[in-house]
């Protein structure tokens, strides 16, 4: 029912905006640094691979990379978005397929790199997600992932807000327009990522104290905040 309902969604969402011309044309500048940052790191280990975009959108990573890559693939929970992908972003190296990032459609270790910008977020169970990515990676495959709601390591993280958080989650998916699920701090960030080798880490916006409620006053008085966002590479 659950996963039903975060389908129903993404539909949704997907026919109401067009999220990659909001987040990297229309929106603040946090997004576009974030992209650069995604394609420097890319640039240097896309030649040659097989590469899957998990939560394509658009496809404007997926188009983008199948210029070095001998192909990439995009995969989404939206068909209207996945839909502006086919008519954006296709090119002759490139497929769009619709998918759960739970439930893959590929063999075990197909992959060369597995891209997951702004995933680890919105999934419903992570370490579900990092299972299925890890299957379909091949022996050393990279993953490459950036996630928002990055805070610091803190007791009222810990104590709180991680608890809160997982008691308002089957709620959220209607009530949340952002679909955020899970709110992670660097260490818990590892901690999904143990079966993989952290090769490098990139964080910004990374406030050095966690305020109590800052992010719940800012949702109620419809004030954004500069969100602190990870950027990691790890290798299988």
């Amino acid at each position: 029912m659950l996963r039903k309902k975060l389908y129903e969604h993404y539909q949704g969402e997907g026919r109401s905006a067009h999220q990659q011309r909001f987040m990297y044309c229309l929106s603040v500048e946090e997004h576009r640094i974030r992209m650069q940052l995604l394609k420097k790191l890319l640039s240097r280990v896309i030649n040659d691979s097989i590469l899957l975009d998990l939560g394509c959108s658009e496809g404007w990573y997926t188009a983008w990379t199948s210029e070095k890559a001998n192909h990439a693939v995009g995969t989404d929970l939206s068909l209207p978005r996945l839909r502006r992908a086919v008519q954006e972003s296709n090119t002759a190296k490139t497929s769009y397929v619709l998918a759960d990032w739970d439930f893959l459609p590929f063999k075990e270790g197909s992959i060369d790199i597995v891209l997951w910008t702004e995933g680890p977020e919105h999934s419903l169970n992570p370490n579900k997600t990092l299972a299925e990515i890890y299957r379909v990676t091949g022996e050393g495959g990279l993953l490459v992932t950036s996630t928002c709601c990055i805070w610091p390591d803190s007791v009222y993280h810990r104590l709180i807000r991680s608890k809160l958080r997982k008691r308002v989650k089957r709620k959220v998916i209607s009530t949340l327009s952002s679909g955020h699920l899970t709110d992670f701090t660097p260490s818990s960030l590892r901690q999904i990522l143990s079966r993989f080798i952290i090769q490098k880490e990139i964080y910004l916006n990374m406030p050095k104290i966690d305020l109590p409620l800052k992010a719940t006053f800012s949702e109620l008085l419809r004030k954004r905040l500069r969100m602190p966002t990870a950027i990691i590479v790890a290798k299988k």
